[in-house]
């Protein structure tokens, strides 16, 4: 069974000619160290300065961001932001994962007054089970009911589920009425320079969840793919080339169709 969604791990692997994590591939799930039978994977952390890195971002060009926060981090989540600041004229988003916890509702409201008042679309992205990939209806529940706890309070803003998210959660907010389709225009939806219009949103009106984002579910679900793509990138004689799945069109067309599979079940509604 593979526990690691994104593949980090690798052994007898001519393309990489290494055994175990590969740092590049790995986004610090941590799903692999309770399982591992010889307890030989540890831990390594990064801290890198918010004031060092921000601007190098943000002066690329960047036109959203997304923040991490928990319950809790309020000042931290504060000093960031005077970093993001200066350049928030430039975005026209703003999306802030959180996962539940106690208290969760009143950090929420806490967060947008110190974001407060903000020119861009901001989404509140309901962190259910935070990276699992897991393919069950039950483990889409907790993101679904994070989403409709969320809405319930009304903060100013669009909510997305995340955490949890895969084939069973539009089917399951379609059953709970956390859907709607849109019946205004193309230009209704659509504001100045093609941004997605967001005055109900600011003002806390909104009802219906705004959309669902599929992370460690879809890539587990291109999974397959992924590896015929690798097993390209060797050639008879053994050696390393490069494989590009935009260069493989019968994978790429798999690939599209996987991902629409999930995507089509919004398109229409949004």
């Amino acid at each position: 069974k593979p526990f690691v969604p994104a593949q980090a791990i690798t052994f007898n692997s001519i393309k990489y000619d290494f055994n175990g994590v590969l740092s590049d591939k790995c986004y610090g799930c941590g799903r692999c160290l309770p399982i591992c039978p010889y307890d030989r994977i540890d831990e390594v952390s990064y801290v890198t300065s918010t004031e060092a890195i921000a601007p190098l971002i943000l002066k690329s060009g960047v036109d959203a961001v997304e923040i991490h926060t928990t319950v809790g981090h309020l000042a931290e989540f504060k000093k960031l932001w005077q970093t993001i600041l200066p350049y928030i004229g430039h975005l026209k988003l703003v999306a802030i994962s959180c996962p539940n916890g106690e208290g969760m509702i009143d950090y929420l409201h806490e967060l947008y007054d110190a974001i407060a008042p903000l020119s861009c679309v901001n989404i509140w992205q309901t962190d259910g089970r935070s990276m699992s990939g897991d393919i069950g209806a039950g483990t889409t529940l907790a993101t679904v009911k994070l989403g409709a706890k969320v809405l319930r309070a009304k903060i100013p803003g669009y909510v997305q589920l995340a955490g949890g998210t895969n084939n069973y959660t539009v089917p399951k907010l379609r059953a709970m009425g956390l859907l709607k389709e849109l019946t205004r225009s193309k230009s209704q939806v659509m504001g100045e320079n093609n941004v997605i219009s967001h005055t109900s949103a600011r003002l806390g009106t909104e009802t219906s969840v705004a959309g669902v984002a599929y992370g460690s579910y879809a890539r587990k679900l291109l999974s397959g793919v992924l590896e015929e793509l690798e097993a390209k990138e060797v050639d008879n004689s053994s050696v390393k080339v490069t494989a590009r799945l935009e260069e493989e069109p019968t994978l790429l067309w798999q690939a599209v169709s996987l991902a629409d599979s999930l995507v089509s079940q919004l398109k229409h509604e949004f």
